[in-house]
Order: structure tokens, then C-alpha cells, then sequence
């Protein structure tokens, strides 16, 4: 048998991790996004250009840092219903086998759905975004 070595867990990394300087991050995000050097989430106009993980990121940093409301969510990470549905339609879609911790922790924590049970799969994941966005009368 042999044991396995104590470690530290190291989280994900995400964009918003990284040291760019806050000229960077303000042309980034001057089509969505949260800019970490400011704290400003600046809604997302059109997610059909970047990948799913540029509005994971954001989501995952802005939560992180604490700027996201339960009942406001949606108009703080969307420009419009519309671009709130893309997201979603494209998460149903992820072709990952899961999702990573630190996305997985934000959109746990927007859905509060309380119990992991059901919100496993990203299929799982968007209806109860739907579902939250719903119940807050947000969509």
C-alpha cells in the first residue's frame, strides 16, 4: 500500500487571476465582463464571439468578490434577456465533463438552490438558473 502525500489544494485559475494592467482589463471588458481592477461588472452586450469560460470567469470573479445580488443578477451579468438565454442555451450545450470548482461555487451560489442534488450536470445547471431567474422575476 502505499500513501498518499498530504497536499494543498491549488484552485482553478481564471482570467481574472491573472496581473494585466487595468488599461487591459478595461479594453477587455468593453464588451462584458468583471474588471478586477475596478470591481465593476460591466453586463455582457454579446457572448457569441468569446468562449463559455470568458462569462464563467466573470461570473466566478464578480461572485467572489462579492458584487453579485440574488435578485439582480441577471441585469448585473446581462445586457438583456437575450444575451442571459445565449448563455444559458450555451451552457446546456458545454462540452466539458464538468464544469470547474470556482464556476461551479458562483453559479451554485446565484441559483441558492440549496442541495448539490440536481445541479450536477450543465444541462442541470442552466434550468436552475432558469429557474432562479424565474422565482426573483428577473426573466
Amino acid at each position: 500500500m502505499t500513501i498518499i502525500q498530504a497536499y494543498t489544494f491549488i484552485r482553478q485559475a481564471i482570467e481574472q487571476d491573472n496581473h494585466e494592467s487595468a488599461a487591459k482589463w478595461k479594453k477587455r471588458c468593453a464588451n462584458g465582463g468583471f474588471n478586477p481592477h475596478t470591481n465593476i461588472f460591466t453586463p455582457f452586450r454579446d457572448i457569441s464571439n468569446c468562449g463559455e469560460y470568458v462569462v464563467l470567469d466573470s461570473i466566478a470573479a464578480a461572485v467572489e468578490s462579492g458584487i453579485i445580488d440574488t435578485d439582480n443578477w441577471v441585469a448585473q451579468i446581462f445586457d438583456s434577456v437575450e444575451v442571459f438565454e445565449t448563455f444559458l442555451a450555451q451552457l446546456e450545450e458545454f462540452d466539458y465533463y464538468r464544469i470547474n470548482d470556482r464556476w461551479y461555487t458562483a453559479l451554485f451560489s446565484i441559483a441558492q438552490v440549496g442541495d448539490e442534488e440536481g445541479f450536477v450536470t450543465c444541462q442541470e445547471i442552466a434550468d436552475s438558473l432558469r429557474t432562479a431567474a424565474e422565482d426573483t422575476g428577473q426573466i
